[in-house]
């Protein structure tokens, strides 16, 4: 069982790729949470699988079941705890690739730390199968943070060339419709480009990477920490649960490298009787608590590592190099359906800190 989550919000995720079931356990949640299985379903199906150029043929339902914490189709203010059956899993794939680590796989890292027992089969719990109990969980914290008004939106930013415009001068329209799009991005023109760069590189037998950028919006100011509980090193930790993620920046990131003062400081002004800024570089979190602008990370994802092309690796027993080939169903980029994922974990981070500014005083 991983922990994702333990402060005023204890989350965990449990069960292999090719296991009986994942699924996970919250306990903390306040009562009353309306569940919106349509609108949790639309999440789940924004991460699954489907017949295009970018993803695995691996087809999983996705369907969950909620075993407590639930009466009524609202929140008990109990644990809840929801699982989802492993339906379409081709374990023989992997029996010969199994004999050795493969290449920027947790296969070495996972048989060091936990002496050779964990399940290998489909990377076992490294697998990018146990995103699904983190969007189901991410679903419920959005339909809870919707008391507060708060509104999270992720789209596809970059993969390799193509970049998608920036998600800060995107109308409410463009957002809400790339909350529900099969290929989440605010510019519809680029897909095409995107489809054809997936399947050059299917046919090249390799993968790719790329960006997810999020904007929270009406996210209060005071809502944070300092140090280690601040609102960055919270959801920069939550995000770096998710497989392959490489790396995390909030505003202007990285680019505060190559700025000064003069250009990056975000100036304050007055508009509607509250403190605000002329420019957004911090990405709305200052001193690790949010200052009421909106909020922008962007996640970044490495290409994805299982890929049919021979590569060089090593023996598990004998520990000789060999050359190895990847068979079995793989995503030729995870991006696209790591979308939903950042988006809930996004909100799941955000309820944790209104529940420990405010309890469950506002629910």
């Amino acid at each position: 069982m991983a922990i994702l989550l333990n402060n005023r919000l204890q989350v965990a995720i449990f069960g292999q790729s090719h296991g009986r079931a994942i699924g996970v356990t919250v306990c903390g949640l306040p009562s009353g949470i309306g569940i919106d299985n349509d609108f949790i379903g639309n999440r789940l199906d924004a991460r699954k699988a489907k017949a295009t150029a970018y993803s695995t043929s691996r087809l999983e339902e996705d369907k969950f079941e909620i075993l407590a914490g639930v009466y009524k189709n609202k929140t008990t203010g109990e644990p809840l705890t929801a699982i989802c059956y492993n339906k379409d899993v081709k374990s023989q794939d992997y029996q010969e690739i199994n004999a050795y680590y493969r290449p920027s796989h947790a296969d070495f890292t996972a048989e060091a730390r936990y002496n050779g027992y964990s399940d290998p089969r489909g990377g076992g719990h490294f697998s990018g199968r146990l995103t699904a109990p983190m969007v189901f969980v991410g679903a419920i914290a959005e339909l809870a943070l919707a008391k507060y008004g708060v509104k999270i939106y992720s789209h596809i930013k970059k993969i390799k060339d193509i970049i998608d415009k920036d998600i800060e001068k995107a109308s409410i329209t463009e957002l809400e419709a790339i909350a529900c799009n099969q290929l989440p991005v605010i510019d519809t023109a680029i897909v095409p480009a995107l489809d054809n760069l997936f399947t050059q590189y299917q046919q090249g037998q390799d993968s790719l990477g790329g960006v997810v950028e999020t904007i929270a919006k009406n996210v209060q100011a005071g809502i944070g920490g300092t140090h280690a509980q601040s609102l960055e090193s919270r959801l920069a930790s939550t995000m770096f649960a998710i497989p392959a993620v490489k790396g995390v920046e909030f505003g202007l990131g990285f680019g505060y490298a190559d700025s000064s003062g003069k250009f990056a400081n975000d100036q304050l002004t007055v508009k509607d009787k509250k403190v605000c800024t002329l420019s957004n570089n911090d990405g709305g979190i200052v001193g690790g608590i949010a200052s009421g602008e909106d909020i922008v990370l962007r996640t970044a994802f490495k290409s994805a590592a299982s890929i049919a092309a021979a590569q060089q690796s090593v023996r598990r027993d004998t520990k000789e190099v060999a050359v190895i080939e990847i068979k079995g169903r793989h995503d030729v980029c995870i991006v696209p359906r790591a979308v939903p994922v950042v988006n809930g974990l996004v909100a799941l981070t955000l309820l944790d800190a209104y529940l420990e500014a405010y309890g469950y005083a506002k629910f």
